[in-house]
């Protein structure tokens, strides 16, 4: 997720007003879970910005056996870490 940099501290400063309640209520989701609740129309998402670029190595490389064409990075979510599939 790319966060728009005129929009940083207000995530921050609404993160840090009451760390304990967003840590509580985005238990599942985490952070990144959070960081979805104050999403505004402008923020843009990697694979939107870079269409065709990434993809995922659980989803995509796993099954495939390798990057699709055109792909740029792999995202790594989880397990296994970059460092555990010997790339």
């Amino acid at each position: 997720m790319a966060i728009p940099q005129s929009i940083k501290a207000a995530v921050w400063e609404a993160f840090t007003a009451a760390p304990e309640d967003h840590m509580r209520q985005f238990a599942e989701g985490g952070d990144q879970a959070f960081l979805e609740s104050c999403r505004g129309n402008d923020w843009c998402l990697w694979q939107d910005i870079c269409p065709g670029q990434l993809c995922s190595y659980k989803v995509d490389v796993q099954r495939l056996g390798g990057a699709p064409e055109g792909v740029r990075a792999v995202v790594f979510h989880g397990k296994p870490r970059p460092w555990e599939v010997g790339w």
